[in-house]
């Protein structure tokens, strides 16, 4: 219930970039990648095999740290997002690119510079 409390709380703020149970189902896309790509500044890299790794788009090009139900997983370099949990498992998707839209429940070293993907399953909400 905590995401949801943020997400309603950051939307007022238009921080954060958010997927919810109805945009997931919505989508065209059965990767987790590929959602978080539709926001601006977010883009994706081919790597090697079938691993998609997701960049913020920064000066530095950052590779985000990814949370899976609130539990810090690696960046997305990494780990695959799309590896971690199937699209059709996924709750929501919440997404922050910089430190200034960054809740401190996703604030690690690698995050403040490079952003946070949130990934959330119904077991974990």
């Amino acid at each position: 219930m905590e995401v949801y409390n943020r997400w309603d709380r950051l939307q007022r703020l238009g921080q954060g970039g958010f997927f919810g149970p109805e945009e997931i189902g919505r989508s065209a896309v059965s990767r987790a990648s590929r959602i978080v790509a539709q926001l601006p500044g977010v883009r994706l890299i081919p790597g090697a095999g079938m691993k998609t790794r997701v960049r913020i788009h920064r000066t530095n090009d950052c590779a985000p740290s990814v949370y899976v139900d609130g539990i810090r997983s690696g960046t997305s370099d990494e780990v695959g997002i799309d590896d971690l949990v199937p699209a059709t498992a996924l709750e929501m998707i919440e997404v922050y690119r910089g430190l200034a839209e960054l809740p401190g429940e996703l604030a690690d070293d690698n995050a403040r510079r490079c952003g946070a993907i949130g990934l959330w399953t119904q077991r974990g909400r």
